[in-house]
């Protein structure tokens, strides 16, 4: 019995360990990890030092149209300022 668990052992011990669950080789540049894994290359592109570049404005702060349900409201594009007034009761 002592000799199959020291047979067992060697087995064991002489085997590559093998990566953990949800953890594999880096199979490309960048990619840490396996399936599902973090891209930080990907993550790069849409960081927002980068984006705010190709965003020029993604809020809208709206004016209120006294005595009206309605407000407007300015953002900016590649081409300048745009206003649009909505009116809910228009359903515009």
């Amino acid at each position: 019995m002592l000799l199959v668990g020291a047979v067992l052992m060697a087995v064991v011990v002489g085997r590559p360990a093998a990566p953990a669950f949800g953890q594999e080789a880096a199979d490309e540049e960048g990619r840490v990890g396996g399936p599902g894994a973090a891209n930080y290359e990907l993550a790069e592109r849409f960081a927002p030092y980068k984006v705010e570049d190709m965003a020029y404005d993604l809020t809208v702060d709206p004016q209120w149209i006294e005595g009206r349900e309605g407000f407007w409201y300015d953002f900016e594009t590649a081409e300048g300022t745009r206003y649009w007034i909505v009116d809910p009761e228009d359903g515009t």
